[in-house]
């Protein structure tokens, strides 16, 4: 819990008395499911066979987006790595192949991606309940 510190001015005087009124401020308290979820399924990362994998992994998860969503400029993601670019499109598509991620149709150059549901999810739980029923029927 925090406490604030208020200013308070003498409407008389006009004078500013500083620090005199205290109050304890509690933190706003969000519904759980409201916002998002992040659930992390995998806890076994056998699928990941390069340590490039997995920093690329890793950072994807760092910055996914809400439902999902993985806007992403792969040479300056690499250049912020200190990868090559072959190297991080050689993790993309290992990736790509285990199913960790998945490309989503975008208009002009911009390839979007998404991390698969059934690894990592952030979103709200109605559409959590939904992406996975989505891949499930994918997967017939």
């Amino acid at each position: 819990m925090a406490t604030k510190t208020l200013d308070i001015l003498d409407s008389e005087t006009g004078e500013v008395v500083s620090g005199q009124l205290r109050i304890a401020a509690r933190p706003k308290r969000v519904a759980p499911f409201q916002e998002y979820i992040v659930v992390n399924k995998h806890t076994d990362l056998s699928y990941i066979k390069h340590a490039s994998t997995l920093r690329v992994y890793l950072k994807l998860q760092h910055i996914l987006g809400y439902e999902n969503a993985l806007e992403i400029n792969k040479t300056a993601l690499a250049k912020e790595m200190g990868m090559s670019r072959q190297q991080f499109w050689r993790a993309m598509t290992e990736l790509l192949e285990e199913k960790v991620i998945e490309e989503c149709v975008t208009e002009g150059l911009a390839i979007t991606y998404r991390m698969s549901p059934k690894v990592m999810w952030r979103g709200s739980a109605h559409s959590f309940d939904k992406a996975v029923g989505r891949d499930m029927k994918a997967n017939r």
